[in-house]
């Protein structure tokens, strides 16, 4: 079962006058924690009399009215309170559980990060490090102390071949 669901459960379950809506196997539920996973620049938002529009990748949210009725809900941005009609519920998804990628600029009072069967492309220090800094006041790592050890001994960097280089000395890095 999904990380996400499970915890949906836990700390946000169904309740009498608690609206939500299932969008085929998802269900978002007022009081969700919920996360923007792609730039929309047409999502409209006010905070008090300001206005503006633009909701992006990573911004985490509360759901907080669900409106089926109108078609649409409400996510509160840290006080920017975004209207989405059905439609766009696509681009949110359940923010109980997020990967240490999707975290990446954000910052949660507790971070528990699980280091178990930790897949070698990913058991390198920057992950590691990225994932500890989220951590405003609690940080719990679950999993054995040598796999810690690992990440943390492993200063390799992935090299990309992007051709990048190419591209901005204007050849089209090609061949």
């Amino acid at each position: 079962m999904n990380l996400n669901r499970v915890l949906q459960e836990a700390v946000n379950p169904p309740a009498k006058g608690k609206n939500e809506i299932k969008l085929q196997t998802r269900v978002f539920r007022e009081g969700d924690k919920v996360m923007q996973v792609k730039n929309d620049y047409n999502i409209n938002w006010t905070r008090g009399s300001e206005e503006g529009s633009g909701i992006f990748n990573g911004d985490v949210g509360i759901l907080t009215c669900v409106d089926r009725q109108k078609g649409v809900v409400e996510v509160d941005f840290d006080g920017r309170k975004a209207i989405y009609p059905l439609l766009n519920l696509k681009e949110l998804e359940l923010a109980y559980a997020v990967t240490v990628h999707k975290s990446q600029g954000s910052e949660f009072e507790a971070v528990i990060l699980p280091v178990v069967d930790v897949p070698p492309m990913l058991c390198y220090r920057n992950l590691f490090y990225t994932a500890v800094t989220r951590a405003r006041s609690k940080m719990i790592t679950i999993g054995r102390q040598s796999t810690i050890e690992e990440m943390v001994n492993n200063d390799r960097k992935v090299r990309r071949y992007s051709a990048l280089k190419a591209f901005l000395e204007g050849s089209d890095g090609l061949g």
